[in-house]
C-alpha cells in the first residue's frame, strides 16, 4: 500500500488505495475500519506496516484471560450434549429453503443435511410460493426464508403463504434468514407472519435450536 494511504486513509470509512483499485473486485472501503473497531472494543490495538509492491504486515495486540483447561473441556462437553439433543429433535424434518445466493444456500443445505434434515432449495420468493402451493399439506415442516431476494422478497412471500387456503398455511413455521438483524427487522418478519429470525452469517447451533423451537410451538 502507498505511504499516503497508510497515513491518511487505511482506517477511514469508504477509503481505498488508488494504486490497488481493481474495477472488477472493489469493496466498500469499510473492512479495515470494522476490524479496527472490533479490536478496540476488545481492548486491543492494531498496527500495519506496508511497502508498495512488496507486501503488508498487520500486527494485533489482544489481552485475553487464560481459561482453565478443565473449564474448556466441560464447556465443550456441555455444548456437544446440547447440540446432540437439538439435532435429534430436527432429524428427518423436511425443510423448504428459499435463498437466492448459491453459496449461502449450499452452506445452509449442508448444515441441515448434516443434522439429518431433507432440504429442497428454491432461488426466490416466487419459486417458494409456487413449490409450497403445489406440495401436499404438511409436506414441509419448516420454511427458511431469505428476506432480500429478486422479484418477490421474503416478507411478501411469507404474507402470500399465510393468505393461502391450504390446511397448514397458517401454522407452518417460517423463519426469516437475513443479514439485517436490527429490532425493527425482526419485527417486520413477525408482522409478515414469520415465527423466528436468523441472522447471517448463520450460526449452525442457533439455526438448529431455532428450527427445533418453532416446530415444538406448532
Amino acid at each position: 500500500m502507498s505511504k499516503s494511504f497508510l497515513q491518511n486513509g487505511i482506517f477511514q470509512p469508504f477509503k481505498q488505495d488508488e494504486h490497488h483499485v481493481n474495477p472488477e473486485a472493489t469493496g466498500t472501503g469499510l473492512g479495515l475500519l470494522i476490524v479496527k473497531k472490533l479490536v478496540e472494543l476488545m481492548g486491543g490495538s492494531i498496527q500495519v506496516e506496508s511497502e508498495l509492491g512488496t507486501g503488508t504486515r498487520f500486527t494485533l495486540h489482544l489481552d485475553f484471560e487464560r481459561v482453565n483447561h478443565e473449564e474448556i473441556l466441560e464447556h465443550v462437553k456441555t455444548r456437544s450434549e446440547q447440540k446432540g439433543s437439538v439435532v435429534e429433535k430436527i432429524k428427518g424434518k423436511h425443510i423448504l429453503l428459499a435463498e437466492d445466493h448459491p453459496a449461502n444456500a449450499e452452506i445452509a443445505r449442508r448444515l441441515l443435511e448434516k443434522a439429518g434434515c431433507q432440504v429442497e432449495w428454491v432461488k426466490n420468493g416466487t419459486a417458494c410460493i409456487d413449490v409450497y402451493r403445489k406440495a401436499k399439506a404438511y409436506a414441509f415442516d419448516v420454511i427458511l426464508m431469505d428476506i432480500r431476494m429478486p422479484g418477490i422478497d421474503g416478507l411478501t412471500a411469507a404474507k402470500e403463504i399465510r393468505r393461502m387456503s391450504k390446511e397448514d398455511a397458517q401454522i407452518i413455521p417460517i423463519i426469516a434468514v437475513t443479514a439485517n438483524a436490527y429490532e425493527e427487522d425482526v419485527q417486520k418478519a413477525l408482522d409478515a407472519g414469520m415465527n423466528g429470525h436468523l441472522a447471517k452469517p448463520i450460526d449452525p447451533q442457533n439455526m438448529y435450536e431455532t428450527i427445533a423451537r418453532v416446530i415444538e410451538n406448532v
